[in-house]
């Protein structure tokens, strides 16, 4: 037996087994109106999709909420906040870079052919010719204009501006148990796979994340007495049960410990477009949103962990984050493989395969 299993751990996760069929567990619909809602940090993330008229209405409801006391963010959610958004920016900033660098690609211009001059189609497709090549030249201005404008944002671009409204100190909130506690208690999480943070071991932060999220969710509802939503777009798979890769719901244990820790309050996950829709946000707003997530999952969905044997020197990949690229060199006397790819726009990088989601260009 490993030294740090602890064989009656089911009696630390559910110290009181009556309770299992006694408690009452109120619907999402039941607890909406009367809860605090919680937001994650991929939820704070879709408003960088959004157009500026349905970005306010989003902000709207969210100011409506920290009018009414009812909503707050873990100061982790924060935290990785201030990290994701510079990746999110920068990605819409290297879109734009490869779009304008997509207009470079070929020669917008027609030889001169005596023989035909003065056909009418002829002269009609030098004029076409012509427009073309001013079309795309005032494309590639204006991209390089938008560019400026990205790297002039210090922390002002609009949904940084809206959430400095909204997300004020007193909406900001910390777990109450030190970090010493916290990490003896993600020991015993890991050693005995019990949500939530068990299966992000192998993250930088080891896990750690969502479960200083999970105590800070616990501290919340202690201090307010309150019912809460946590709003986000991630089906985290150590936090729901799931079957065929759909999360059906949150793991039991979870509404459990939610259940003891705040004298009966409830619990729900919902996904930010289920908070919208119950927020009775704008039509345009919904479509807008739902539009964006299903986009944003379907470009994930063209990236897969490419096998070694699929590639060869020369051949021509693309990276979610680095764009197209050739690979140069193909490493395997490591453990695990790794691919030398030079990219375009960012130059030579080592990317290890296992870790890495790639599309290769035929």
């Amino acid at each position: 037996m490993s030294d740090n299993k602890d064989l009656f751990y089911l009696d630390k996760i559910f110290p009181v087994p009556a309770e299992i069929f006694s408690a009452e567990y109120k619907s999402i619909s039941e607890i909406f109106k009367e809860s605090i809602f919680v937001f994650d940090t991929n939820a704070l993330l879709v408003p960088f999709d959004t157009s500026v008229k349905n970005l306010n209405d989003i902000k709207s409801i969210l100011l409506a909420l920290k009018q009414s006391k009812k909503i707050a963010i873990p100061a982790r959610v924060a935290r990785e906040f201030a990290k994701n958004r510079a990746t999110k920016l920068g990605d819409l900033f290297l879109s734009l870079r490869q779009l304008k660098n997509n207009l470079n690609i070929g020669t917008f211009r027609i030889n001169e052919y005596p023989l035909l001059d003065g056909i009418e189609n002829y002269e009609k497709l030098k004029s076409n010719f012509a427009e073309i090549t001013i079309q795309i030249k005032n494309a590639r201005e204006n991209l390089e204009a938008i560019e400026k404008n990205i790297l002039s944002w210090n922390w002002n671009d609009s949904v940084s501006l809206a959430y400095k409204e909204i997300f004020t100190p007193e909406t900001i909130e910390n777990p109450t148990l030190t970090e010493e506690e916290i990490e003896a208690d993600l020991k015993f999480r890991f050693a005995h796979k019990i949500a939530p943070g068990f299966k992000d071991s192998n993250k930088v932060d080891e896990g750690i994340g969502d479960l200083i999220i999970w105590h800070t969710i616990l501290a919340i509802a202690k201090k307010y007495s309150s019912n809460v939503i946590f709003v986000s777009n991630d089906e985290k798979n150590d936090w729901f049960h799931k079957q065929d890769k759909i999360g059906m719901y949150p793991k039991f244990e979870l509404y459990d410990e939610f259940r003891r820790v705040t004298n009966s309050k409830s619990f729900a996950i919902i996904s930010f477009l289920q908070f919208l829709e119950m927020s009775n946000a704008k039509e345009d707003t919904i479509k807008e949103v739902k539009q964006s997530l299903e986009e944003t999952k379907e470009e994930e969905n063209e990236y897969y962990q490419v096998d070694v044997n699929d590639l060869t020197i020369g051949k021509q990949v693309r990276h979610k984050k680095f764009g197209i690229g050739t690979v140069t060199q193909i490493l395997t006397q490591y453990k695990q493989p790794i691919v030398e790819i030079n990219f375009k726009d960012f130059g030579r990088k080592l990317i290890m395969l296992s870790y890495a989601r790639l599309k290769i260009i035929p």
